[in-house]
């Protein structure tokens, strides 16, 4: 997982665990807010339902007046008046109700049966308009039912609302007060009933007495649940001419004796009226304030719930926030960190390999020295964890570039130990040739001149070998040439530096391809080193071809053997050596011909690859590119003088007395023109013997021989030649017979031996 998810996950589950407990009390603040608001509602449609009771009290006063009196218009049309008035609030009611969908106890189905109720209104009233033939006592107890259902709907409110004490006590003040109303409103109508009969009943009386002790006790619950100020708004609406008029009249109903009329007049009604009017103002007021009081306690939930919702999307949004300004910054520097590491795998220690690979790299200073100059691949900013990983990561850096650096100062010395040995035995192999030579030009006998020959051609190997020393070195074999060189000049001196020359076949080469003076020498080893593969790892009776074609932009040489070649995997690896040669180790140095080709290959862009040969064998493919090699010119330039084996001359006849010993000479005399030494031939008073390996110059860059010294024979004897070829000949087969398989140092079929 990556460290940006383990970031998200060690935000996200505590982040997820407040966000349960927020919204658990979320989800109880906004139940108590839903609570407030459905509370609202059903207290509103309760000071409905009181305004709605008291006009159905009216209209039932209304009704029974117009069916215990004679008809009259007037009390038709007051009853009609009160329909109109109580329809109006049927439609208010009616407009709240409709936004109560849900309820709680018995609220709903309360609200439902008034609903029924008020249905049936528009039949109870057609009876009562028919007149006096319609029954008082079942108009009026369907008034009764209705109103009871209002005011139990009212005496509801509190508990299925849930409200609290305070705000119950206020809702059930109104509900008493209504109460109080609804036993006025009945003791009007019992009397009216009594008034009709002509004399007071014991049931009407005991109707009268049971609204008179309802009315008292809900005064006293109102007065129990009432705030003092309610209670002053009552006490100030219970006074007055009209209201002690209705007392007096209550205590004469009172006072009356079943079995009489009641001593009533007309003004009954009226006063009665007014008391219940100046109830349902107090009630009014006592609904609109415990409506006020809910309202406010639907705001102040609200408003908590609002609050919390808040401070949860603050809580979110600042753990998110915080997050991101902690995370971020974390995550953008162990990217920082991660494409350091990238960039320094990648680029950084490559390069510094790279330019540690070649020789002198360092350039004097230490490798504590380059790695401090070589920086910090990670800039540290901060002091926390990440910062201590940065600077441990730029200490691992240094210590990789001081170890490289130290390797390099290694091979720099490897390779100046190297050059030093390469160095010290060429002026031995040197001061050899010269011995050898010496001994050549003063051996009259064939058959030790052919051995001299043998070992003159070992100290040309071990020649070659101290150059190869030199380019693992690092430092450049020969002199620079002023003239160029044919190709086919260049691969037959590669062969005559190699142990198996007599096996290679020059084949057909290109004509007029010339090889650059500055190239030649190293061209001459790197073809050497490839005849002396092919050679070596061939059987000997095979021969060994090489041929030069000229292409477009380039020059391909190709050394064909048919020996066992390499296996599958091998050849790959092959010629990743010769395309980057390794630097100088162990390896390189047992695999030292084809790390030497490598190393002169790089040297002038020079492309080297094996592939197998069809039918057996390798092919070696060398792509000169055309800045190594030209065409020849109107006027050509010298070719390469290629070493030739020349046979021993026969010894002269011994004279009488020896002819006196000549000053010494110098063993050269000046180079040819292709800028090779020139042996001097040493000059006797018998006979003047041919050198050994001595290199035949070219007709362009060797001037015409002058006369013979005065003791020289002016022409060899044919009988002296005819010996010296014998004894070469013979020289030639002893060494062939005495020779055996090559045997390579290594058991790897690219590496050679190298005497």
């Amino acid at each position: 997982m990556r460290i940006t998810r383990k970031l998200a996950v060690l935000a996200t589950v505590p982040l997820l665990a407040v966000l349960a407990f927020a919204a658990l009390a979320l989800r109880i603040t906004a139940g108590q807010v839903f609570g407030a608001a459905q509370l609202r509602s059903m207290v509103a449609i309760s000071a409905q339902a009181g305004d709605l009771t008291h006009q159905l009290q009216r209209e039932r006063t209304c009704a029974a007046v117009l069916l215990t009196g004679e008809a009259s218009p007037d009390r038709t049309n007051a009853y009609l008046h009160q329909i109109q008035a109580t329809d109006a609030s049927i439609a208010e009611y009616r407009r709240l109700r409709a936004r109560l969908h849900q309820g709680r106890g018995n609220a709903l189905g309360l609200l439902r049966q008034v609903d029924d109720d008020l249905a049936g209104l528009p039949a109870l009233r057609k009876q009562v308009e028919s007149g006096p033939g319609a029954a008082l006592s079942a108009t009026t107890f369907h008034y009764r039912i209705v109103i009871a259902d209002l005011l139990a709907y009212r005496g509801d409110v509190a508990e299925a609302g849930r409200a609290g004490a305070d705000l119950a006590d206020r809702i059930n003040s109104g509900v008493a007060l209504a109460r109080a109303q609804e036993a006025v409103g009945q003791q009007e109508v019992a009397v009216l009933t009594s008034q009709a009969s002509g004399v007071l009943t014991p049931a009407a009386q005991q109707a009268i007495t049971a609204t008179r002790t309802g009315y008292t006790e809900a005064v006293l619950e109102f007065q129990r649940t009432a705030t003092p100020e309610w209670q002053s708004w009552l006490d100030r609406s219970m006074t007055g001419t009209e209201i002690i008029a209705a007392g007096r009249l209550e205590d004469a109903v009172a006072r009356a004796r079943p079995g009489r009329p009641l001593p009533l007049d007309a003004s009954w009604t009226a006063v009665m009226d007014e008391r219940s009017d100046r109830l349902q103002q107090v009630e009014q007021k006592v609904d609109a304030a415990a409506l006020a009081r809910v309202t406010d306690f639907r705001t102040t939930q609200r408003g908590w719930a609002l609050s919390e919702g808040l401070a949860v999307v603050l809580a979110v949004v600042s753990v998110i926030v915080l997050a991101f300004r902690l995370g971020r910054p974390m995550i953008r520097e162990l990217r920082r960190l991660r494409d350091a590491a990238h960039a320094v795998a990648h680029e950084r220690l490559p390069a510094a390999v790279a330019a540690l690979s070649t020789g002198g790299a360092l350039g004097g200073a230490t490798p504590e020295e380059f790695a401090a100059a070589a920086g910090d691949p990670v800039r540290v900013r901060g002091r926390d964890e990440i910062a201590e990983v940065g600077a441990a990561f730029n200490t691992v850096s240094r210590e990789a570039v001081r170890i490289a650096a130290e390797q390099a100062a290694m091979r720099d010395r490897m390779g100046t130990v190297y050059v030093g040995l390469a160095r010290r035995a060429e002026r031995l192999t040197g001061a050899l040739v010269r011995a050898l030579d010496t001994a050549q030009r003063d051996e009259p006998d064939p058959e030790r001149l052919a051995r001299l020959f043998e070992l003159d051609h070992l100290a040309s190997r071990m020649r070659r070998n101290n150059h190869s020393l030199l380019v693992l070195g690092g430092e450049a074999t020969a002199r620079v040439r002023s003239t160029n060189s044919p190709v086919e000049d260049v691969l037959r001196a590669a062969v005559a530096q190699i142990e198996r020359y007599t096996r290679v076949d020059v084949g057909t080469t290109d004509q007029g391809v010339l090889i650059q003076g500055r190239a030649v020498d190293h061209l001459v080893h790197l073809f050497a080193e490839l005849l002396d593969n092919a050679t070596a790892y061939s059987k000997p009776g095979t021969r060994v071809t090489a041929e030069a074609r000229l292409l477009t932009d380039r020059l391909v040489v190709q050394v064909c053997d048919q020996g066992i070649g390499l296996p599958e995997d091998r050849w790959e690896e092959a010629n990743e050596k010769l395309a980057a040669p390794s630097p100088v180790e162990v390896a390189a140095v047992r695999a030292m011909g084809l790390t030497v080709v490598g190393h002169l290959a790089s040297w002038y862009g020079i492309r080297v690859e094996l592939r197998p040969r069809p039918g057996g064998g390798t092919i070696a493919e060398v792509t000169l590119p055309d800045d190594v090699f030209e065409l020849a010119g109107a006027a050509g330039p010298a070719p390469l003088p290629t070493p030739t084996v020349l046979p021993p001359a026969a010894p002269a006849p011994v004279p009488a007395a020896p002819a006196p010993t000549p000053a010494p000479e110098p063993a050269t005399d000046g180079t040819t023109g292709a800028g090779l030494p020139r042996r001097r031939r040493a000059a006797t008073p018998e006979a003047e013997p041919a050198p050994v390996h001595a290199v035949a110059p070219s007709t362009s860059d060797s001037p015409a021989p002058a006369a013979h010294p005065p003791h020289g024979p002016a022409h060899r004897d044919p009988r002296q030649v005819s010996a010296a070829m014998a004894a070469y000949a013979r020289g030639i087969g002893a060494s062939r017979a005495g020779r055996g398989a090559p045997k390579p140092l290594l058991s790897e079929p690219n590496q050679k031996e190298d005497a």
